[in-house]
């Protein structure tokens, strides 16, 4: 069932993501149905999709070295939106998508632990936003820019930015500077256990539309959502000082030579991604590239000697076939907010500069109960994956202090408290459609069916225009491209897989190859007609590291 990924269609920050230095999000609240359509359809062409991303990517990888790299910048917009916002768009009834969906994070507190009493927004209906924006930015000027244009939108078409209304400031993340790249505010190498996405098994876990990890292809809610990826937000906010003395208070009682040692322990890492030793090591061996833990290895470590059963990484991936089927992974896009906190002097505890930092948290999934829900559920478990181990110290939500256990070969069991770093300050559950869904929202006067069927849109538009250049018959000016309707594959070799991974690999030198192939064409205004494909233009483009190719076929002299 294997197919490659509609990249021109997913948004960039799903799949592969955007991954820039500076990124902001606006919470959106629209009034009225018409200012929340007009906005978005001025929006939408600043829209990037994957496909844009990756070549982005792949035009960085290739410039690496030269001079023109330092050049090269792009800004890129994605819009999500939630339960609420989706009803102002294309009202549905009550009950068409999945139930954490439908009922919103505040509702769902009882199963994540959280408090909203004490979030900042998205606690109640007036503060939670409609359309959450992400745009990201290679430079800090150009992302100053690109939000100049749209807070101007915004108040044209009458949209609070409850964000910014509730925080008091934009809420800005950046990438953390010199050795703290690549990590979060405690100082720990962020990222390193992420799902890859190639249109395979496994990919309808996280995009909707494609075979999951069982072999179907994921759906949920209308026909418009596939493609589309279901979106956590939460702004976490960490007490950097308050650990980093917690640490030090509790290291010599537990035996431990250092803080780092312990704070190695409650990740479950080093700060440079470093797996523990058993022993542990007595400082952070610095490897340059982390890798993954393996099933292999927690299985020989049942009780968490070496790695913790409360600590952060055993807690969101236990790697237990049991567990869910492993099926609880997260495509994380994540970025640090606000200033590091500065070192502390020799001998001085640290102290808290008064500055608010932390993690704006973003994930994507295919199912939020399945997903997010059972993760934040194992953090909170006291039991997971080791009875009575503790709750993880980190992303855990509800009793203060964590009672946990640490364990080692050779010595007794040593409970410690431990109070919890990080405070859940607001967020909301978001759907992130296709960009040909956001196109079918902002225009209710055509059905998802009836938009799907026209090619005249604009990435057709432009396809069009290829297809007719590159006809090997020749430029045929009588062939009107939008006004063709996409009536799907006849006949072929495989009905669902028309083109089997194997062919990715053929050369044109193999014409025996695309003998046999049919699809069926069906005009605007015509019968559905099925044509043998007796040449076929191969389109290469590149989806993280493997090429893969679109394919055109032509019917024969006369167009395509």
């Amino acid at each position: 069932m294997g197919r490659w990924l509609r990249v021109e269609r997913i948004q960039g920050n799903v799949f592969p993501g955007f991954n820039k230095d500076h990124q902001v999000f606006l919470g959106l609240r629209f009034a009225k149905a018409e200012s929340a359509r007009a906005w978005l359809t001025e929006t939408l062409p600043e829209l990037t999709s994957a496909a844009k991303v990756v070549a982005f990517r792949a035009l960085r990888a290739a410039l690496e070295g030269q001079p023109a790299l330092a050049a090269l910048r792009a800004t890129w917009v994605n819009v999500s939106f939630s339960r609420e916002g989706l009803a102002l768009f294309t009202p549905t009834p009550t009950g068409t998508f999945p139930q954490p969906f439908e009922q919103g994070m505040a509702t769902r507190a009882g199963v994540l632990g959280d408090t909203p009493a004490t979030w900042r927004f998205g606690e109640t209906r007036d503060t939670e936003a409609h359309v959450l924006v992400v745009i990201g930015a290679d430079t800090d000027a150009d992302l100053q820019q690109a939000l100049s244009v749209h807070r101007q939108r915004l108040a044209r078409h009458e949209a609070r930015d409850v964000l910014l209304e509730t925080l008091g400031v934009d809420c800005r993340g950046a990438k953390l500077p010199d050795e703290m790249r690549g990590r979060e505010h405690f100082g720990y190498q962020d990222g390193i256990s992420e799902p890859r996405l190639d249109g395979l098994t496994g990919t309808g876990d996280f995009v909707l539309g494609y075979p999951d990890a069982a072999g179907q292809e994921s759906s949920s809610g209308p026909a418009w959502t596939r493609d589309g990826s279901y979106l956590v937000f939460r702004r976490l906010r960490q007490d950097v000082a308050g650990f980093q003395r917690d640490l030090e208070a509790q290291a010599k009682d537990l035996g431990l030579k250092s803080p780092a040692q312990l704070g190695a322990k409650v990740f479950g890492r080093w700060p440079s991604g470093a797996k523990l030793a058993d022993a542990i090591q007595p400082e952070d061996p610095r490897v340059p590239e982390p890798v993954e833990y393996t099933a292999a290895e927690y299985g020989a470590d049942p009780n968490g000697e070496r790695v913790p059963g409360f600590a952060h990484v055993r807690k969101a991936h236990p790697r237990d076939a049991n567990a869910g089927g492993l099926r609880h992974k997260l495509l994380r896009r994540g970025i640090p907010y606000g200033p590091p906190l500065g070192p502390a002097g020799p001998g001085v505890a640290p102290q808290d500069d008064g500055r608010d930092r932390g993690l704006l948290f973003a994930a994507y999934q295919a199912d939020l109960g399945r997903q997010f829900e059972t993760v934040q559920r194992w953090l909170n478990d006291r039991n997971h994956p080791v009875a009575q181990t503790g709750q993880d110290p980190i992303a855990g939500q509800g009793e203060d202090p964590a009672r946990l256990v640490l364990r080692s070969s050779d010595a007794l069991n040593k409970p410690f408290d431990i109070h919890h770093y990080v405070s859940m300050t607001g967020g909301g559950y978001f759907f992130t459609p296709s960009l040909s869904a956001v196109r079918f929202l902002a225009d209710p006067t055509t059905t998802w069916e009836e938009q799907e069927a026209t090619m005249g849109d604009v990435m057709n538009e432009e396809l069009g225009a290829l297809i007719r250049g590159e006809n090997p018959y020749g430029k045929d000016p009588q062939v009107n491209l939008t006004a063709v309707t996409r009536g799907g594959i006849g006949k072929a070799r495989n009905s669902i897989d028309p083109f089997p991974r194997e062919s990715r690999n053929r050369t044109s030198a193999e014409p025996e190859f695309w003998q046999g192939f049919f699809w069926t064409l069906s005009m605007e205004n015509g019968p559905a007609e099925t044509v043998r494909i007796s040449k076929v233009l191969r389109i290469p483009y590149t989806v993280g590291d493997e090429t893969y190719f679109m394919l055109v076929g032509f019917q024969g002299a006369g167009g395509p």
